[in-house]
């Protein structure tokens, strides 16, 4: 529904496999595998992944560049790690192999980038990050190819600065996160009561049916002490940590 409204109908991918992998010039077996399409693969939409995925075995810098902005919305891209990396959302690509679309709207034929599973950004994936998560780099957000390689292009380097430098004026200000977190934690606090009791519902009865004992993964924990005052410190700092790196502080 999201693609027919937003961006007239396409193909959608969501991959859970290696980021951007090569699996030859044609689409086959393996990019089933690894990219997982969600609608149907025409030969025209998958050939801007597939190019795209090519690329990233390319040495030429500049070739490499201009290619990519042949088959991929690469300001749309830059928009989407910007904002992953601003919210640090540390359980998504820039970490893990998952966790995301790969689409290829029906016009223009371009590959983008869209966010799926934010439940632990703002910091709260905090095992899988370099800690303190609100200092997370602006400009290495992810040690993956896949971030690395197009960052390190001057003018997309460029670019991203000024979408997180806009980023931090609006909607990504401390300002402007801790009015939504406010609003998001009014919304939600009668639920958040109930779910101590809840889990331990779950809990027990997993273990009665011979499933792991003690319930949820010890990563998947909530965050240390009050949920609203540990999200309004992270926004705090974040901002004040993004801030200061565009600074040169």
């Amino acid at each position: 529904r999201f693609m027919k409204r937003e961006l007239g109908g396409g193909l959608i991918m969501k991959p859970e496999g290696k980021t951007l992998a090569y699996c030859g010039e044609e689409w086959n077996d393996e990019y089933t595998k690894l990219y997982t399409p969600k609608s149907t693969v025409t030969d025209d939409l998958a050939r801007p992944l597939i190019a795209t995925a090519k690329l990233y075995k390319d040495d030429d810098d500049e070739a490499f560049a201009k290619g990519l902005e042949a088959v991929t919305d690469v300001d749309q891209f830059l928009r989407y790690t910007a904002v992953t990396t601003v919210i640090v959302n540390g359980d998504s690509p820039v970490t893990f192999d998952d966790n995301y679309y790969l689409v290829v709207p029906n016009k223009p034929k371009k590959v983008m980038w869209l966010p799926w599973d934010l439940n632990w950004s703002m910091g709260g994936f905090n095992q899988a990050m370099r800690a303190p998560a609100e200092d997370l780099a602006i400009m290495q957000p992810s040690a993956k190819k896949a971030f690395t390689r197009p960052l390190a292009v001057p003018r997309f380097a460029k670019r991203y600065r000024e979408i997180i430098t806009e980023l931090m004026a609006g909607p990504c200000s401390a300002r402007s996160m801790l009015a939504h977190i406010r609003v998001a934690h009014a919304t939600v606090k009668d639920a958040l009561a109930q779910e101590a009791t809840r889990e331990k519902v779950v809990t027990a009865a997993s273990e009665a049916l011979g499933g792991p004992r003690g319930g949820r993964m010890s990563m998947f924990r909530g965050r240390d002490g009050d949920d609203l005052a540990a999200l309004q410190a992270f926004a705090t700092a974040r901002a004040q940590s993004v801030n200061d790196q565009l600074a040169g502080r």
